[in-house]
């Protein structure tokens, strides 16, 4: 087995990869919105080639790995990938968190150099899709009906109220915050269709959020209004979009 990054190519049986992959959800929701895969690299450096040859080896090596943003690639002898973080597909591409030379012992520098590297790539879950909800809250309001009273002020005298219907308008508004994991989501259905004002539904787009090289967080917030001469009954909000 041999590995590739950043034009570094080990030799076959230099090191033991491990990895570790951990789904992480999305906020609120419980979805799985990330996959982030963990790779250790447990090597060894050999002199083969005289007093020079491990500050050689370790050169190059560190070289390759101080650097960030590269492909790593676990191969079989025979070339068949094993394991492969393709650095532009993930989310703030492949980085280097640790390179540690574990082993104190007099052969190390003489004969043999071990060494550990730790790389993490984070990836989209492939059963989130760009408009799946990672947040969601709406709100009901509900006025009218009542008597209207009005107040007509007098140069002389102090205001007068009198009585201008017995019956007013019933209105109820929709109101909510929703927001998409890579793009505007689709807003919930009006919960009194037919009885909306006009130009509803009232839609604000903001901007998403730049995280790791990705837009994420697509909020819009979103407000229908409707009118009725009778009451709205007990009028419950969306409890989640479908």
């Amino acid at each position: 087995m041999y590995f590739t990054y950043n034009g570094y190519t080990s030799s076959v049986g230099e090191a033991a990869i491990q990895w570790d992959i951990s789904r992480l959800p999305a906020d609120d929701t419980g979805l799985v919105a990330k996959k982030v895969y963990t790779v250790t690299v447990n090597g060894t450096l050999v002199n083969f080639n005289g007093p020079n040859s491990i500050d050689t080896q370790v050169d190059t090596l560190e070289a390759a790995f101080l650097s960030n943003n590269f492909d790593f690639t676990y191969f079989t002898p025979t070339g068949t990938k094993v394991l492969f973080l393709d650095s532009s597909e993930s989310i703030g591409r492949v980085k280097v968190t640790n390179i540690n030379y574990p082993d104190g012992s007099a052969a190390e520098w003489s004969t043999k150099r071990s060494y550990v590297i730790t790389l993490t790539a984070e990836f989209d879950d492939d059963n989130i899709a760009d408009k799946d909800i990672v947040a969601y809250t709406e709100s009901i309001n509900i006025y009218g009906g009542g008597r209207r009273l009005v107040l007509q002020e007098s140069i002389t005298s102090k205001p007068v109220g009198y009585q201008t219907a017995t019956d007013t308008i019933y209105y109820c508004n929709q109101t909510g915050t929703i927001v998409g994991f890579e793009d505007w989501p689709d807003i919930p259905a009006p919960i009194f269709p037919g009885n909306e004002l006009a130009a509803n539904p009232v839609i604000t787009r903001k901007s998403p959020e730049y995280i790791d090289g990705d837009f994420r967080n697509y909020s819009l917030e979103y407000s229908y209004t409707f009118w009725s001469s009778e009451e709205f009954v007990d009028p419950e909000p969306t409890k989640w979009p479908e």
